[in-house]
């Protein structure tokens, strides 16, 4: 009856706020990971290449 639907709401409430961190997460390393994909990209520019 209603506990079983109370317990559903609860769970998925708790499984949305573990999606929104990932999310998170996962957009925080993305963030990371293009910042040294630039600093790779400008330190191979600021050298010029050796043939």
């Amino acid at each position: 009856g209603r506990k079983t639907l109370e317990n559903q709401v609860k769970r998925l409430e708790m499984v949305e706020r573990r999606e929104n961190k990932l999310k998170d997460d996962i957009q925080t390393k993305s963030q990371q990971i293009q910042q040294m994909a630039e600093k790779i990209l400008v330190r191979e520019t600021d050298q010029p290449s050796k043939d």
